[in-house]
């Protein structure tokens, strides 16, 4: 019996082991994909989710990550801005992240605003929008909202620009489009 304790302790150690390595280079290719030295071939990075067109979603096969494609109508239009309150009112990006999930986009509930590092990461420097047009279309080279909040001043929030890869804090109140993330 004691050696039968020893053994479930051995296989228990070296199943946490064995997740901890796994979540570690989890970590370490999200990372290397957030940062901008990072040159993968789009074509290797991204592909689609399931049988879902690229204006539903796109895998992003390095970080893990799942972004929202942008439609040119309806809900998700790439036209329509919201302001960064997070009060979920109507024309809030919370209001619309709620919208979003009560459709279950590609299969998923769990939608949110990224980080600004996650939707840096998306920035392809050299080109104008800065993203990849192939995988996402119907981005405009303007600003976009992130759930990054502004560590000096709560009223503001960062924003990635997608005409030139640069971030920026701005007013929550002002009008921007957003782009989903899981």
């Amino acid at each position: 019996a004691l050696a039968q304790v020893a053994q479930q302790r051995l296989q228990r150690e070296a199943d946490e082991r064995q997740a901890r390595e796994a979540d570690q280079k989890k970590q370490q290719l999200a990372e290397a994909a957030l940062r901008p030295s990072n040159a993968m071939p789009a074509s290797a990075r991204f592909s689609t989710v399931g049988s879902y067109p690229i204006t539903d979603c796109v895998k992003d096969k390095i970080s893990g990550l799942t972004w929202e494609g942008k439609p040119t109508s309806g809900l998700r239009d790439s036209s329509n801005k919201y302001n960064n309150y997070g009060y979920r009112r109507s024309g809030d990006a919370g209001a619309y992240v709620a919208s979003v999930n009560a459709t279950s986009m590609c299969g998923y509930a769990d939608w949110r605003l990224p980080t600004k590092d996650e939707l840096q990461g998306l920035v392809v420097k050299g080109v104008s929008p800065t993203i990849d047009v192939t995988w996402f279309p119907n981005t405009k080279s303007i600003w976009y909202w992130t759930s990054s909040h502004d560590a000096g001043n709560e009223l503001y929030a960062w924003s990635v620009h997608f005409g030139v890869g640069n971030v920026n804090t701005f007013s929550r109140n002002l009008n921007l489009p957003v782009r989903l993330v899981r």
